[in-house]
């Protein structure tokens, strides 16, 4: 045989990024236990949620500037036409070594993106899970994990990085451990939507 090729089709990607200042993260974690003092979010147990409407405060309009920026350069790489883009949800989580978040995807947007804030040795690794059915019909063993191949994806925590991914992934957070007493992991959570009239046949929907 001659011209052979490998063709990846039907890829998913994720977009890895890092902030050049993490000065930035030192002023999140101000604002979000600022937050957190004044009762704006959802404490339980091991786990502090803020507000779904970061992206409205002005002290993080920085930062959902630069969201905004990082989000349409994903936007263009996935060649997704568009009349704008904005953030439908932004949140916080501050959680113990104890917490952990379940398989969930978010629905009704198109372009997720985590920020990780505060990372402690050993704190929680999110995980992306392949969302093809593939590894439900047949799992096969293998000389080496890779893109290709992996069931899931286990991301490691770094303070300043930035994760974007198509929102029908589905992903988690392991619990961690081994953390010192006091010690929090804080991360930053949004959602991104586009502005489009979309003319494909059958499915004629104008997102707003």
């Amino acid at each position: 045989m001659i011209n052979k090729s490998v063709q990846n089709i039907f890829v998913t990607q994720l977009f890895v990024s890092y902030l050049q200042d993490l000065k930035v993260c030192d002023d999140i974690e101000t604002e979000l236990k600022t937050l957190r003092s004044n009762k704006q979010g959802y404490e339980k147990k091991n786990n502090w949620q803020s507000f779904d409407n970061l992206h409205e405060l002005d002290s993080f309009k920085n930062l959902t500037d630069m969201f905004l920026q990082e989000s349409a350069s994903v936007f263009d790489a996935m060649r997704v036409s568009r009349d704008s883009i904005y953030i439908n949800n932004m949140w916080a989580q501050i959680t113990t070594h104890a917490n952990n978040h379940d398989v969930h995807i978010h629905p009704n947007s198109y372009l997720s993106g985590l920020l990780y804030v505060k990372t402690p040795p050993a704190c929680g690794e999110t995980l992306l899970f392949n969302p093809t059915m593939r590894d439900l019909m047949i799992q096969p063993e293998v000389e080496e994990f890779n893109s290709a191949n992996a069931p899931k994806w286990v991301v490691q925590p770094e303070r300043g990085k930035l994760l974007l991914f198509p929102s029908w992934i589905p992903h988690s957070v392991r619990q961690g451990y081994d953390w010192g007493d006091g010690e929090e992991r804080i991360s930053l959570a949004f959602t991104v939507m586009f502005k489009s009239n979309v003319k494909t046949f059958t499915t004629k929907l104008k997102y707003i």
